[in-house]
Parts: C-alpha cells; structure tokens; sequence
C-alpha cells in the first residue's frame, strides 16, 4: 500500500517540526568546546639593585617641601676603584650660589649622599625605582622631607 500525498505532506511536516524543536532546545557546538588560556605577557623581571655605575650620570632632582617644590641640579660620579662609593656635585637653592660636593655610598641598591650647605648638613637617601627614577627622603635636621628624580636626557 502507498501513502497518499496527504499522509507523506503530514509526515514531512512531523519529520520537519521535529528537527526544528531538536535544533532549539540542543545546545550548539561551540558550547561544548573547551575556552582557550588566554595569553599573558611573562612577568616582567624585578630590576637589579642599583650600583654606583648605575646612577652615575645628570639628574634633575625635585623637593617636596612643605613651602613648596624646588630643584636641583644633581650630577654623580662612580669609582672606578670603589664599586660603592659615588661622588658628584649638586647645585640650585639649597647648595648656595655655587655647586656643592657630595659623597656618599650604594650599598644593596639604596643610594646615600651628603653635603654641607652653608652651616648645614643635608642628607639624601633613596632608591631606584621601577620607571628609572630615584626616590626617597632628605634631611637637613628638620626632618625628613621627599624628594624624587629623573634622569636627564643626553
């Protein structure tokens, strides 16, 4: 016995309603794959302690007192004999009209340099940071005070 075309139309019709309510209610295929890792940049790695060597150059130094800001000139010299020791000269407000001597150390990356102004002695301590600045506190015996600085370009 054959089906009439009513009977095949109505099958079709199941057949075709079927699928559609299989293709609605399944969850599609890219919901069944696995999410990719994503990617990440390696971390960067600490920087080294800095050495005489290191912060041997011009720098623009700014001090944050509580009259205000002001800078100064900052130039450092390493020893070639003495891996620690580091010698310069500073000039601006605060070393008088002419530039001033300084000495100091870098002992594990933390630099400490002095110099007598006037009838003062100031004291600067710090540390290089990250973005290759240096940053830390000053002290002329009224407490410490933040300075930061930056290397000047050549």
């Amino acid at each position: 016995m054959t089906p009439d075309l009513a009977t095949t139309r109505r099958n079709g019709f199941r057949l075709t309603a079927i699928f559609a309510v299989i293709l609605l209610f399944a969850p599609p295929a890219w919901a069944h794959a696995q999410p990719q890792a994503q990617v990440q940049d390696p971390p960067k790695p600490e920087p080294k302690p800095a050495t005489a060597a290191t912060l041997a150059g011009k720098w623009t130094v700014n001090i944050n007192n509580p009259n205000g800001s002001m800078q100064m000139s900052l130039e450092l010299k390493d020893d070639p004999k003495d891996a620690k020791k580091i010698t310069g000269t500073i000039s601006g407000q605060m070393s008088g009209p002419n530039p001033q001597s300084v000495e100091g150390e870098v002992v594990d990356g933390k630099l400490s340099f002095g110099f007598q102004s006037r009838d003062v002695a100031v004291a600067f301590t710090g540390t290089l940071q990250k973005d290759g600045s240096l940053a830390g506190t000053m002290d002329y015996g009224r407490g410490p005070i933040n300075w930061t600085a930056t290397r000047d370009k050549k």
